[in-house]
């Protein structure tokens, strides 16, 4: 199910998660009129802890993400320019994702931990040190849950 938040530059939205959700994209949303150096920082704050998620600006604004909200976590969220601008209120970011679907133990989830496979010594690489993609298939390098 989707899940999506437009944030205003300088304003903070502050909430209780009721349901978990994964954040998957953010896009900066601009008027002709602002300044092509114009740019700024989503910030999350979760347990007390201010988290710069990203950066957009006019040469670079969207950019994937990959962060989990978990049920019951107090959440704040911002963007905040990279420069004082009179330009604030025509700005705003979109956050866009997707509600974790809540499933039985038996079945896969669409948020939440994934097992990892384990892989034996036969059927690691020859020689140490040299891995390539057939021996582990697709490796996510990056996970960030909040």
């Amino acid at each position: 199910m989707f899940w999506g938040l437009k944030l205003t530059s300088g304003k903070k939205y502050k909430s209780i998660v009721e349901q978990s959700f994964h954040v998957s994209h953010a896009v900066l949303q601009l008027s002709n009129d602002i300044p092509p150096d114009f740019g700024l920082e989503v910030h999350v704050i979760l347990h007390n802890i201010d988290y710069i998620v990203c950066f957009l600006s006019r040469s670079a604004p969207q950019t994937p993400l990959n962060l989990e909200i978990s049920e019951g976590e107090e959440m704040t969220v911002y963007a905040c320019p990279n420069t004082s601008t009179p330009y604030s209120e025509r700005v705003s970011v979109h956050l866009t994702g997707y509600y974790c679907l809540e499933q039985s133990q038996d079945e896969e989830s669409f948020c939440g931990e994934e097992e990892d496979e384990l892989i034996s010594e036969e059927e690691s690489s020859e020689e140490e040190g040299e891995f390539s993609k057939e021996d582990f298939g697709e490796v996510s390098l990056t996970r960030l849950h909040l």
